[in-house]
């Protein structure tokens, strides 16, 4: 199982074509992202960013993320639903 932070990262590279090296030329300014002031953090990342990643994909709706069956996203093992 992986962490959040390797889920991040994992993120990150897919969102870059997974070319890693340009996760740290991103921007944050392509997509809105809610991962991206965490991306490059050194130490634990909490479960709570990815959770607040989850609600903002949802407009803030606390009843649609607990709806969300997405399964191929690949921070979704941290998301609200999961008892992770």
């Amino acid at each position: 199982m992986s962490t959040p932070k390797d889920s991040i990262k994992q993120f990150c590279r897919n969102c870059v074509s997974g070319d890693y090296r340009h996760v740290a030329e991103c921007q944050g300014d392509s997509v809105t992202c809610p991962l991206f002031p965490v991306r490059m953090k050194e130490g634990k990342i909490p479960v709570c960013v990815i959770r607040s990643a989850c609600l903002s994909c949802m407009g803030d709706n606390r009843d649609l993320v607990f709806c969300c069956t997405t399964e191929d996203w690949v921070v979704s093992q941290f998301g609200f639903w999961r008892n992770k």
